[in-house]
């Protein structure tokens, strides 16, 4: 949920943060370059409460924020706050546009790649982005076999050389004697 809010007090750190939105006037500066940001999603519509660590609300996880407003009789804004206040919340943000999408795709340079967390049976998750598991099914499913935006040589290429070469990983990516994955 930090993500929401300007670099200038992420740079700050979480105290900085939780001292900020203790204080009604501050709070109230706050919720315009939040609602800024928000704005560049879409709206409180656009996120989703992913992980929610505070016992008291993680009955809201997977629910979009204005929804979970909405179900409380709050303003979204100040369940946000609540929520970075009472505890670490993750939240899953859907602004991507599919035509801008289809149109990178489409780019040669364009490599397929998720920074989706590595996650272990034991661990809460909540929610998980769906990125996490499913960045590179999806490709191939809607962009390869259903929407035809790329062929699967393409998707194949983008998902493994071409990101290998990208971050100079060297004996990856590519099928041949002696990288990795022919040994």
């Amino acid at each position: 949920l930090l993500n929401l809010f300007p670099l200038h007090l992420r740079e700050q750190g979480l105290p900085a943060i939780r001292r900020l939105l203790a204080n009604p006037l501050e709070r109230q500066w706050i919720k315009s370059e939040v609602e800024y940001k928000v704005t560049d999603l879409g709206s409180y519509h656009d996120v989703m409460l992913a992980m929610v660590t505070n016992p008291a609300y993680r009955w809201l996880e997977s629910k979009r924020l204005d929804e979970a407003a909405r179900l409380l009789g709050r303003d979204p804004f100040d369940l946000l706050c609540d929520l970075v206040l009472s505890g670490s919340s993750t939240m899953i943000g859907f602004g991507m546009d599919e035509e801008n999408l289809e149109k990178l795709l489409r780019y040669p340079y364009c490599a397929i790649a998720s920074d989706g967390a590595a996650l272990t049976d034991g661990e809460r998750v909540g929610h998980p982005h769906p990125r996490n598991f499913g960045t590179f099914p999806r490709v191939l499913a809607r962009y390869v076999r259903e929407r035809r935006t790329i062929t699967l040589q393409e998707a194949i290429r983008k998902m493994t050389s071409l990101p290998a070469r990208i971050l100079g990983v060297r004996g990856r990516g590519l099928i041949e004697p002696t990288y990795h994955a022919d040994q």
